[in-house]
C-alpha cells in the first residue's frame, strides 16, 4: 500500500483557479438565463443572512444608500415570502383562498399606506390654512362676536360692511405698532421652537428631500418631531409677515407624514426602495394641497423631486394627491369651495398682440430667478459665517423690519396669498380693492406695485433661509403678481390712451380689452418658473388654479420664454443650487455633461484590498480600525489584483464580530471570502492524536455570504458621462474599475461631483455659474460691521430712552457725560465701567457694594465705591417695596466663584455667589433676583454628586445662616428652632452642649440641615425613617420674598412638599427639629458570607440591633455586617483601620487608579484591601467600639465617587442581591435575567446596603413628603452602587454598570435617591413612579414659585415640569489637573414678574384654626404688595433683622 501522500494519484484533483471559477460562474448564470430557468429560491441560511444584513444596513447619518444592493435584498425577501406562503397555503398543487387573500393584502398594502398618508396630509393642510389665516388677521384686528374667528369667517354673509370685525385701535400709529409687535412675537416663537426642538424644521426642505429620495441619509429630517414643529411653526412664520411661503414647507411636512406612517409597516421599514415610492408620492401631494392642484403635484414630483419614477410610483402619486385634495375640499378651510385662497376664474379671451407683453413677463421671471438665486447664495454665505449663533435674533429683527416697511404699502401689508387673490381678480361688478380698478388711481397703484415688487424681492432674498419654516414658491409668485399687475395696468393705460391704434385693432368696442388680473396671474407663473426652473408642472398648476383652458397657451408662452432666458442666466433652480451649496452628494438626472475624459480620470487608484483567502482576522480588524473606507475590493491576491468581489465596511465588521461571538477561533484564524468546501474547513485528525482546545478551534472562517460577488464594474476607458449615467440610473454606492479582470480603482458619487465642480469652474473662467464664489471676505466683513454699527446705535438709543433699564449688552458710562456707549471688545467684564466713582442719577437697574472686583450683572448692576449699601440705583418699581429692600441691608455678591460638588464631578461658574448672614439679606437677594430675572440656586456644602446645585446664574450658600435660635420651644424638651444653613456636624456639637443629639444620621454630617432634608437623607435603621421626619415645622422664603411657616397642621401641603423640596420651592430658612437626649452606641463589624444574609433575610435580621448596615463584597461573595445599639458604656474608640491609615489609604487609591486601565484586577483589590481591613476569613476578625451616636453613625467616604442609590421594598432585597451578584460575577442569564452585556465588566466594592422604615410608630412625624422614595407600606431597603474616581478619573464600567443596576431597581419597584447619580432613569420613569404624589408636589411648587425662579436644568431632566428658567447649554471637560470633571454651563431664559401676570393665582392662607384654605384673587384687582401680604397670612412670624 502507498502511504498517504506518497503518490500524486492519492491527492484530490487540483481546484480551478479563482479567475476560472469566477468566469465559469458568470457563464453558468448566463446560460441559465438564456434557458429561461428561474433563479432558485434562497436557502434558509441565505435568507437569514439577508435579514441580518438588512438590520445591519441601518445607514449611518449623512451616508448614501446603495440602491443596487437594496434591490437585491428586496428580491431575496420577496422570493422568501413567496416560498413561505406557497408552503403554507399550497393544497394539492392549487393555491387556496387563503393564499389569494394573503397575496391580495400584500399587493394592497401600498394603497393602504398611500391612503393613510393622503388623509393625514389633507387634514394637516386644512388645519394649517385655518390657523394661518387666523394669525395673519390677528395682527390687524379681532372679531367682537367670537375671538377665534378670522376676518373672513367673522364677516361671513355680511353685505353692508362688517361691524363685527374691529381694528385694534382707532389710531393708525397704534395699529402700526401692534401689527409690528405681533409680527415680532410670532417670528420669535417660530424661531425658538425650531432652534431648540427641531432644527431640521427650518427652511423649505425641498433640496434635502430631493437628496433623501435620491438615497442620501439624513436621520431626523423626516422624523415625527420635525413634522410636529414644522406644522406648528409654519403658521407662525407665515403670519409673522416674513417674506416666506408655506408651499415649500408643505412638501416637507407631507414627506414627513409619508415617512412616519410608512414606518409602521414592515414592508416599508425594511426596504429603502419601497420607502422611496411613498416619499415621492408624498412630496407631490404636498404641492397638490398647497396649490389645490393634484395633477400639478404629481408632475412636480416627476419633474423636480425624483430621479427614479416608475409607472407604479406615478399611479400612487396620483392617487395620493387625489385623496389629499379631496380631504382638503371636504374640509373647505376658506368656506368658499376653493382649495386655495388665490384660485381664480377668467371668462375673457386674450389677444395675440398681448404676446409681446407676455414675453416681457417671461423675461422678468428669468431675470428675477437669476438675481434671486445669486443674491440668496451671497446672503446664505454671509449668514453661515456671521449669523449662525443669532438664529432667533435674526428672525425677530427681520420680522420687525418687514413689518415696519410693509405696513405702509397696502399690497405688502396683507398676507401674500390674499394679495395674489386681489391682484388676480378681474375688475368687474363692485370689486375695487382700495381703488385698484379706478382710472384716477392708476399711477399711484403703479408706483405702489413697483415698490412692492422691489421691496418684496429684497425681503425675500434676506428672509428665505432664516431659521423658520420658509418656502419661496408663494413669495416669488407674489413678486411676479405685483410686477404683472403693474404691466397690466400700463397696457390698459396704453389702450385707453391710443384706442384707435392698429396695434389694438383686435379689441372689440364697448368691451374691456385688457384684463390686468391675467398679467398678474402670468407674472406669478413666470416668477415661480424662474426661481425653480420648472416648466410643465408650473403650467399645469396655473391651469388648475384658473380652471380654464383659455390661458393655457399664454401660460406656456410665458413659461417657455422664462425657461429659455433662464437657462442662459443660471443653470439650475434654487433647490438644485442649494444642494450644491450645502455639499450634498446628489447627481441631477436633468443635467447633461460633456467632459470628454475616461472614468480612469476620476477614479481613486490608491486602494486597500483584501485577499480572497489567507488574511488573518486580526489583520482585517486592524484594517477596519486604522481606516474609514466604506468598503474594500476583494482580489485573488494583492499581487495579481484579480477582482473577486466587494465587501462593505459594515458587513465586514459585522461578520468578524459574529464569528468571534459564535465560534471558537484559533488565535491565527484566517478569513476566506470564497465559499469553502468541507475539505477546506475540516482536516483529518489521527485517532491517536490528543484532542485539545487549540485543535478544536476553527482555523478559517467563511465570509463569502457577506460579499458582493458581482459588483458593478466598468472599463478604465469608459467615458465618464456613461459612468455618471450608471450612478443616476442604477444608484450604486461605488463602481469598481477593472481591466482584464484586474482591479484598477474605484469611483464614488463624490468623486464625480468633485470633478464636475472643478470642470465647471474651469469652463466658466474660474467661477461656477450655478454656485458662484462667495463674496470677498472684505465685503462680508464690511456688511457685518455695518450691521454691528446699526445694532450698537439702536442699543445705545434704547438705553438712553429707557434711562438704563433696557440694556442689550454691557455698556460703559461715557466719559463726556453724553449718555451710554458700548464697551470696546478688549475690555473685560471686570472693567465694565471706567468711572467707578461716578455718582449715578438713580435710574440704573441695581447698585452693589464697594468692590472693585465686582462685575456687571448682565448689564444691570453698577459698581459704586463710596455708597456700599445705598439702593438708590434700584428701578422705581423696586423702590416701591421698602418692606423688602431696606437701604441698611447689605447686598454682597461675589464674582468669579467656581462652584463644585464634593466629589468634584461637576463644576459651574455662577454669575454671582452669595453667602447671606441674615434672613433680611437673603430676602433682599431674592427680591433683586426676581427683578433682574435671575434664577436662584441654593446650596449648602454641595455634597450631592449630581448636577442639582449647578448654575450659571446666582448661587446662594446658606452656611452663614447657622445659628440655633431657640431651645426647648414652647417648653417641649429637645424641640429646637434653628437656621437651616447650619451643618449637621455643627448642630450636633451645639446639641451636645445641651445634652441633646439627633435621633438619626446618614453616613456623613458635612451637609446643611436644609440640604439633608431637601434630598431625602436617611440612616440605616428600621426604627427610623428619613431625617425630615423629626421636623415639626419649618419656614420657607418664597420667590416673592415672603416668609411662610408650615407644619402638619398649618399649610400641610406646603409642609409635605418642603420636607423633600429638591430646592424647587424656595429657600428653607428656619427649621424646628425634635431632638433626643444624647446617647452613645456600641457597634461591631465583621465578615460573613453573602449566602448567610440571603438565607436569613427577614426583618429580624435587620432588627437585631437598632442600627444595622451591610457592605457587600460581590466578588468574594461576602459582606461586612455593621450593627449598633444604644449603650451606657463609656466611650471606647475603634482600632485604627487599614485604609484609614496613610499607607492603606494611598495603596487602595492607587490600586483603584490602576484598575481604570486594567479592570480585571478589581477582584484582587477587593480581596486584598478588605482582607486587610476585616480579615481574610469569615469570622476571623471583629471590630468593636463605643462612640457618641453623632460620631459612630458616620463613615469615611474616602475618595471622589459616583453614587447611585435606590430604595426598594425590603422583601425584594434578597432577590436584588442574588440577581445583581449573578450579573456582576457573569453567571448565566437564567440566574439574573438582566438583559445587559456584562462581558469584561468589573465593578468597585463595596455595595452599601441600608434600611429604613417610614411607617414605624416610633417616628415623631407621621407626615410623608410628597416625593418620599421609601416604601409606604413597609420597610425599605437601600442599595448603593458606589464607583470611586481615583484622581478624578471615571471608571470604565460606569455606564454599563449603572444602566443594568437602574434597570433592575426599576423592575423591583425601586425609587432613586434624589441626591445621587441616577443616569439612565428619566423624568418619564420618575413621573410614573410617584403618580399623583408628583402631581400634588408640582401643584404646590407652581403655587409657591409661579415664575419658576428656583427651577433649573436638573429639575427639567428629572421632574415632569413643563419648562425651567435655566437650561443647560454646554458641558465641557475642566481640562488638565481635574481628571474627568465637567464644567456645566447654563443659560437663563426670561420669565414674567408677578406684576405682569394676569388672572387668578392660588395662595396659601393659614386661618386662625390652622386650616389651609386656597384663596384665589385676581392680579388685576390688587397690587403686588397686597398679593405678597395675602400669601403670608398664615405665618407664625415675619423676620426683620
Amino acid at each position: 500500500m502507498n502511504r498517504p501522500g506518497s503518490s500524486s494519484s492519492a491527492r484530490p484533483p487540483a481546484r480551478p483557479s479563482i479567475s476560472h471559477r469566477r468566469l465559469s460562474r458568470r457563464l453558468s448564470t448566463l446560460s441559465g438565463l438564456e434557458d429561461g430557468s428561474n433563479a432558485s429560491a434562497p436557502t434558509p441560511i441565505e435568507t437569514a443572512i439577508t435579514e441580518e444584513l438588512a438590520q445591519l444596513k441601518k445607514y449611518e447619518d449623512f451616508t448614501t444608500i446603495d440602491w443596487v444592493q437594496d434591490a437585491a435584498r428586496e428580491q431575496t425577501r420577496r422570493r422568501t415570502r413567496r416560498k413561505d406562503a406557497a408552503s403554507f397555503f399550497h393544497r394539492d398543487g392549487v393555491w387556496g383562498w387563503r393564499r389569494k387573500l394573503w397575496a391580495s393584502y400584500d399587493a394592497a398594502q401600498a394603497w393602504v399606506v398611500v391612503t393613510l398618508v393622503a388623509i393625514v396630509i389633507g387634514l394637516n393642510a386644512a388645519a394649517l390654512n385655518i390657523v394661518t389665516e387666523y394669525l395673519s388677521d390677528l395682527k390687524m384686528g379681532y372679531c367682537t362676536t367670537a375671538w377665534y374667528l378670522n376676518e373672513d369667517f367673522c364677516c361671513y354673509g355680511a353685505e353692508d360692511g362688517c361691524h363685527e370685525w374691529k381694528r385694534w385701535s382707532s389710531f393708525a400709529l397704534a395699529n402700526y405698532m401692534i401689527y409690528t409687535v405681533f409680527a415680532v412675537l410670532l417670528a420669535a416663537a417660530a424661531s425658538y421652537l425650531v432652534k431648540f426642538y427641531a432644527p431640521y424644521a427650518a427652511g423649505s426642505g425641498i433640496s434635502e428631500i430631493k437628496c433623501i429620495i435620491g438615497g442620501f441619509v439624513m436621520k431626523g429630517f423626516l422624523g415625527f418631531w420635525t413634522l410636529c414643529i414644522k406644522s406648528i411653526c409654519l403658521p407662525l412664520a407665515i403670519a409673522s409677515g416674513l417674506s416666506v411661503g408655506k408651499e415649500g414647507p408643505s412638501v416637507h411636512y407631507a414627506t414627513c407624514v409619508g415617512n412616519v406612517i410608512s414606518r409602521f409597516f414592515d414592508k416599508y421599514k425594511q426596504s429603502a426602495s419601497k420607502t422611496r415610492e411613498i416619499l415621492t408620492a408624498s412630496s407631490g401631494t404636498g404641492v397638490a394641497v398647497a396649490f389645490g392642484s393634484p395633477i400639478g403635484g404629481v408632475l412636480f414630483s416627476l419633474e423636480e423631486m425624483s430621479s427614479h419614477f416608475p409607472l407604479k410610483t406615478l399611479w400612487r402619486s396620483y392617487f395620493c394627491a387625489l385623496v389629499a385634495t379631496a380631504v382638503l375640499a371636504a374640509m373647505n378651510p376658506f368656506r368658499t369651495g376653493q382649495l386655495v385662497m388665490f384660485s381664480v376664474k377668467y371668462d375673457r379671451d386674450w389677444h395675440f398682440f398681448e404676446i409681446v407683453f407676455y414675453i416681457i413677463l417671461g423675461i422678468f421671471g428669468a431675470v428675477y430667478g437669476a438675481i434671486m438665486i445669486k443674491g440668496h447664495l451671497a446672503v446664505q454665505a454671509f449668514r453661515k459665517k456671521y449669523l449662525a449663533k443669532y438664529a432667533i435674533l435674526e428672525a425677530v429683527v427681520l420680522a420687525g423690519v418687514t413689518a415696519l416697511f410693509c405696513y405702509p404699502n397696502i399690497f405688502l401689508r396683507v398676507d401674500m396669498t390674499e394679495m395674489m387673490e386681489m391682484l388676480f381678480r378681474e375688475c368687474e361688478g363692485d370689486y375695487d380693492y382700495h381703488g385698484l380698478c379706478e382710472a384716477e388711481n392708476r399711477w399711484s397703484n403703479v408706483f405702489s406695485l413697483l415698490v412692492a415688487t422691489v421691496l418684496r424681492s429684497c425681503l425675500v432674498t434676506l428672509s428665505y433661509g432664516v431659521k423658520v419654516p420658509a418656502g419661496i414658491f408663494v413669495p416669488s409668485m407674489a413678486i411676479g403678481a405685483s410686477f404683472g399687475r403693474m404691466v397690466g395696468i400700463l397696457v390698459e393705460w396704453l389702450h385707453s390712451s391710443f384706442p384707435d391704434s392698429p396695434f389694438f385693432s383686435a379689441c372689440e368696442p364697448d368691451v374691456p380689452c385688457i384684463t390686468p388680473g391675467t398679467y398678474a396671474f402670468l407674472g406669478a407663473g413666470a416668477a415661480l418658473s424662474g426661481i425653480m426652473h420648472l416648466t410643465i408642472s408650473v403650467t399645469v398648476i396655473m391651469f388648475e388654479l384658473t380652471g380654464a383652458l383659455t390661458y393655457i397657451l399664454p401660460s406656456m408662452i410665458v413659461i417657455g420664454v422664462t425657461k429659455a432666458v433662464g437657462d442662459r442666466l443660471s443653470k439650475a433652480g434654487i433647490a438644485d443650487v442649494m444642494i450644491q451649496f450645502n455639499g450634498y452628494p446628489f447627481l441631477d438626472n436633468k443635467e447633461e455633461h460633456n467632459f470628454g475624459v475616461p472614468a480612469s480620470q476620476v477614479m481613486t487608484s490608491t486602494l486597500r484590498m483584501l485577499p480572497a483567502s489567507g488574511m488573518e482576522m486580526k489583520a482585517a480588524q486592524k484594517l477596519l480600525d486604522d481606516t474609514h473606507y466604506s468598503g474594500f475590493p476583494i482580489v485573488e491576491d494583492t499581487t495579481s489584483k484579480v477582482l473577486v468581489g466587494y465587501i462593505g465596511r459594515h458587513e465586514l465588521q459585522y461578520a468578524l464580530e459574529k464569528a468571534r461571538r459564535q465560534d471558537m477561533l484559533a488565535p491565527d484564524a484566517k478569513c476566506s471570502f470564497l465559499r469553502l468546501s468541507v475539505d477546506d474547513t475540516e482536516s483529518p485528525v489521527s485517532a491517536h492524536a490528543r484532542t485539545t482546545f487549540d485543535s478544536m478551534a476553527r482555523q478559517t472562517i467563511d465570509l463569502s455570504a457577506y460579499i458582493d460577488s458581482a459588483p458593478i464594474t466598468v472599463h478604465p476607458r469608459l467615458p465618464l458621462e456613461t459612468t455618471l449615467e450608471l450612478f443616476k440610473k442604477m444608484g450604486p454606492r461605488v463602481i469598481l474599475v477593472e481591466h482584464q479582470g484586474r482591479i484598477e480603482g474605484l469611483i464614488t458619487v463624490k468623486d464625480c461631483l468633485k470633478y464636475q465642480i472643478r470642470f465647471e469652474a474651469l469652463e466658466h473662467g474660474g467661477h461656477n455659474a450655478s454656485v458662484p464664489a462667495s463674496p470677498d471676505d472684505w465685503r462680508q466683513q464690511y456688511i457685518w460691521n455695518v450691521f454691528r454699527a446699526v445694532g450698537e446705535w439702536f442699543a445705545d438709543k434704547l438705553n438712553n430712552l429707557s434711562r438704563g433699564r433696557l440694556r442689550l449688552s454691557p455698556r460703559t458710562a461715557d466719559q463726556g457725560g453724553r449718555g451710554w456707549s458700548r464697551l470696546p471688545e478688549d475690555v473685560g467684564p471686570a472693567h465694565d465701567y471706567r468711572n467707578e466713582g461716578e455718582i449715578l442719577d438713580g435710574t440704573e437697574e441695581l447698585i452693589v457694594r464697594e468692590n472693585r472686583d465686582s462685575v456687571e450683572m448682565d448689564g444691570r448692576i453698577r459698581v459704586l465705591t463710596h455708597q456700599p449699601s445705598n439702593m438708590h440705583g434700584l428701578p422705581i418699581k423696586t423702590q416701591h417695596r421698602p418692606t423688602y429692600i431696606e437701604d441698611d441691608v447689605p447686598f454682597q455678591p461675589k464674582a468669579r466663584y467656581l462652584h463644585h460638588t464634593w466629589a468634584q464631578t461637576f463644576f459651574s461658574r455662577p454669575e454671582y455667589y452669595f453667602q447671606p448672614e441674615s434672613i433680611a439679606e437673603l430676602r433682599k437677594i431674592v427680591t433683586v433676583a426676581r427683578r433682574c430675572h435671575k434664577r436662584l440656586c441654593v446650596t449648602g456644602f454641595g455634597h450631592s454628586p449630581s448636577t442639582l446645585t449647578l448654575t450659571s446664574s446666582w448661587l446662594i450658600n446658606l452656611n452663614k445662616l447657622s445659628r440655633v435660635l431657640e431651645w426647648d420651644v414652647d417648653g417641649k424638651k429637645g424641640l429646637v428652632r434653628l437656621e437651616a444653613g447650619i451643618s449637621l456636624h455643627d448642630l450636633n456639637g451645639a446639641l451636645a452642649e445641651k445634652g441633646y443629639t439627633l435621633p438619626n444620621l446618614g453616613s456623613i454630617d458635612v451637609q446643611s440641615v436644609a440640604g439633608a432634608i431637601s434630598t431625602g437623607t436617611h440612616g440605616s435603621s428600621l426604627q427610623h425613617g428619613l431625617l425630615s421626619q423629626s421636623i415639626t415645622s419649618l419656614t420657607i422664603l418664597l420667590s416673592n420674598a415672603q416668609l411662610v411657616t408650615c407644619s402638619p397642621e398649618k399649610n400641610p401641603d406646603l409642609f409635605r412638599a418642603a420636607l423633600l423640596s429638591l430646592g424647587a420651592l424656595g429657600v428653607i430658612v428656619e427649621i424646628t427639629y425634635q431632638t433626643v437626649p444624647d446617647f452613645n452606641i456600641a457597634w461591631s463589624s465583621g465578615l460573613v458570607k453573602l449566602s448567610y444574609i440571603i438565607d436569613n433575610w427577614s426583618e429580624s435580621f435587620w432588627k437585631q440591633q437598632e442600627f444595622v448596615r451591610v457592605w457587600w463584597l460581590p466578588y468574594l461573595e461576602r459582606a461586612v455586617v455593621w450593627s449598633a445599639d444604644k449603650t451606657d458604656e463609656p466611650v471606647r474608640p475603634p482600632n485604627p483601620s487599614f485604609y484609614g491609615g496613610i499607607f492603606g489609604y494611598y495603596l487602595y487609591h492607587n490600586l483603584l487608579a490602576l484598575s481604570n486601565y486594567v479592570p480585571r484586577i478589581l477582584p484582587f483589590v477587593e480581596w486584598l484591601v478588605f482582607g486587610m481591613q476585616y480579615g481574610f476569613k469569615v469570622g476571623s476578625y471583629t471590630t468593636t467600639a463605643v462612640q457618641p451616636a453623632r460620631e459612630g453613625l458616620l463613615m469615611d467616604c474616602l475618595y471622589s465617587q459616583w453614587v447611585n442609590e435606590w430604595a426598594i421594598p425590603l422583601d425584594k432585597g434578597s432577590e436584588a442581591l442574588s440577581r445583581l451578584s449573578a450579573w456582576i460575577t457573569r453567571k448565566p442569564l437564567t440566574e439574573h435575567n438582566i438583559p445587559f452585556d456584562n462581558s469584561g465588566l468589573y465593578v468597585h466594592c463595596p455595595i452599601e446596603v441600608r434600611v429604613s422604615d417610614t411607617t414605624t410608630d416610633l417616628l415623631h412625624s407621621k407626615v410623608h413628603p410628597f416625593l418620599d422614595p421609601t416604601s409606604h407600606d413597609g420597610p425599605t431597603l437601600y442599595l448603593n452602587a458606589t464607583l470611586y474616581r481615583p484622581y478624578g478619573k471615571d471608571p470604565p464600567c460606569r455606564d454599563r454598570y449603572y444602566q443594568a443596576f437602574e434597570w433592575l431597581m426599576r423592575e423591583l419597584g425601586g425609587h432613586p435617591h434624589w441626591a445621587k447619580n441616577f443616569l439612565y432613569t428619566d423624568r418619564n420613569h420618575i413621573g410614573a413612579m410617584y403618580g399623583s404624589e408628583m402631581e400634588r408636589f408640582l401643584q404646590v411648587r407652581n403655587e409657591s414659585d409661579p415664575d419658576g425662579m428656583f427651577l433649573g436644568h436638573w429639575h427639567m431632566q428629572n421632574l415632569p415640569v413643563d419648562s425651567v428658567v435655566e437650561e443647560e447649554v454646554n458641558k465641557r471637560p475642566m481640562g488638565f489637573g481635574w481628571g474627568d470633571a465637567v464644567l456645566w454651563e447654563g443659560m437663563v431664559k426670561d420669565f414674567p414678574t408677578p406684576e405682569n401676570e394676569n388672572g387668578g393665582v392660588r395662595f396659601l392662607d393659614g386661618n386662625a384654626d390652622g386650616e389651609n384654605t386656597p384663596t384665589t384673587m385676581s392680579m388685576t384687582s390688587r397690587t403686588s404688595e397686597e398679593s405678597f401680604d395675602m400669601m403670608a397670612k398664615g405665618e407664625a412670624s415675619v423676620y426683620h433683622d
